[in-house]
């Protein structure tokens, strides 16, 4: 709920007095990432041309529009806000329209389509506010895949913001579209191996996108316990070359450490999200733990190694210390047309280690 905790602070809870507070304010109206319908109007303005089944239609497919022109635009995020009407000013109308939150879930998420069909479903946040004998809906929808188009199922239309306004896309600008989204996505993923010594880790990169990675430059940081010692070595492209170029004396991932100095007011993890920020920093003293800097030089030479949808490519290994300790990992994937971040953390104590992925996000050169 990236939009409404953005606006309001939170995410729950919210009440008329919060959303009369964010208009009073001035910081609620309608951009490329916020709209506003009065439902109950354009529902009654349809009573006399149309049937009950057709009106009901009609309506759920200015709710999907507007929500589908989000997910295809920016940052595939967007906030549509039920009960609400913007001219020269902002005016609370309600819906009585319609009752149930989970029909309104269900009906949207059936009626947006995605193009390729298997990619992980949007978000979808509804939140219903009281008003008079009705409610004002804050929906807000987020996209897990921005390499991925969406449609309304109800015209088969693929819509698109700009600005304050929701277009339907011609042929032609479908098909840019569809050419700008068609990227390879490539991400770091950590498979541990059995070692009697030490914790220890495969590190490979994975392609999410829908066409072959090429020129990928990789970096990791890593910040840890000071007196903790780990490892992380690369590997070579002749063990696993896919071509009969000669690569005796590359490294797929020629790493170089460099130390970093401690910031005095503690570490910026790379993430937008401020409660990660905040919980990562939590788990350092600052006058015990150190910062190294991974640096794979050599990149993946584009007439030798792709890295295919769909298909994992070994690069290095990590190896840690058994003991007690705490590391976070950040990970910045660079790729011929877009960018990963990545955030790990990894704990050991007496029971073994646990490591899990904070942060994964993928950005299109075209959005950065």
């Amino acid at each position: 709920m990236s939009k409404i905790k953005e606006i309001f602070g939170e995410g729950s809870g919210l009440n008329l007095l919060d959303i009369k507070n964010a208009i009073n304010s001035d910081i609620l109206h309608e951009n490329d990432e916020i709209e506003f319908k009065d439902a109950d109007r354009f529902i009654n303005e349809e009573k006399s041309k149309l049937s009950k089944k057709k009106k009901k239609s009609n309506q759920i497919n200015k709710i999907v529009s507007e929500l589908v022109s989000f997910l295809n635009s920016g940052r595939g995020v967007g906030l549509l806000i039920l009960g609400l009407e913007e001219n020269d000013q902002i005016a609370i109308k309600g819906v009585t329209t319609l009752k149930d939150k989970e029909q309104i879930r269900n009906l949207i998420y059936k009626q947006i389509g995605t193009i390729p069909s298997n990619i992980k479903p949007f978000k979808l946040d509804i939140i219903p506010v009281p008003f008079d004998e009705g409610n004002i809906f804050l929906i807000e929808v987020g996209s897990n895949n921005l390499d991925g188009i969406y449609y309304s199922k109800l015209d088969n239309n693929v819509y698109i913001r700009r600005g304050d306004e929701t277009k339907t896309l011609d042929i032609p600008s479908f098909l840019e579209l569809l050419a700008n989204k068609n990227h390879a996505k490539i991400f770091t993923k950590f498979q541990q191996h059995a070692d009697k010594d030490s914790y220890s880790f495969g590190i490979k990169l994975y392609n999410e996108g829908l066409e072959p990675g090429r020129y990928i430059y990789n970096s990791i940081n890593v910040v840890s316990n000071s007196n903790l010692n780990y490892s992380i070595e690369g590997s070579s492209i002749e063990k696993q070359r896919s071509s009969d170029i000669d690569l005796k004396n590359m490294k797929g991932f020629d790493l170089n450490m460099n130390e970093i100095n401690v910031p005095v007011n503690g570490l910026d993890f790379g993430s937008k999200d401020k409660t990660i920020e905040s919980s990562l920093n939590k788990f350092f003293t600052y006058d015990n733990f150190s910062i190294s800097s991974f640096r794979n030089l050599a990149g993946y030479p584009p007439s030798s190694i792709f890295i295919y949808p769909q298909v994992t490519f070994s690069i290095g290994k990590l190896s840690i210390e058994k003991k007690d300790f705490k590391m976070v990992i950040t990970i910045n994937n660079y790729e011929n047309r877009g960018h990963t971040k990545q955030i790990f953390l990894f704990q050991g104590d007496k029971n073994g280690i646990t490591h899990k992925e904070l942060l994964s996000e993928y950005n299109s050169y075209l959005n950065l």
